[in-house]
């Protein structure tokens, strides 16, 4: 997790899972899923899954919207999709055609 901690004192009791898939030698595919604790009366999970997506080319875990998920009951997932970078620059992928 990064960024400012006050962020994520806000938010309601989750599991984190933290994933990192290497299917090949050139990948590191880092992946997140949060997973709302069962509350009292009904409180917590909604059942659903929401995957956050990054657009264009971008490399990133959105924190901010896994707790924006996690704060409205989903199981949230997100993906930096192996590798790091912002949404128009693609210049991860010269030369590795496995990323």
């Amino acid at each position: 997790m990064v960024g400012d901690l006050s962020f994520y004192k806000m938010l309601p009791a989750f599991c984190r899972v933290v994933v990192e898939a290497t299917p090949s030698a050139d990948s590191s595919i880092k992946i997140e899923v949060w997973m709302p604790e069962n509350g009292k009366n009904g409180a917590g999970w909604n059942g659903k899954l929401q995957g956050q997506g990054n657009g264009g080319f971008a490399g990133e875990i959105g924190y901010r919207q896994l707790g924006a998920g996690v704060n409205q009951g989903y199981a949230t997932v997100g993906t930096d999709t192996g590798h790091a970078g912002g949404g128009t620059d693609a210049s991860w992928a010269l030369g590795h055609p496995e990323r």
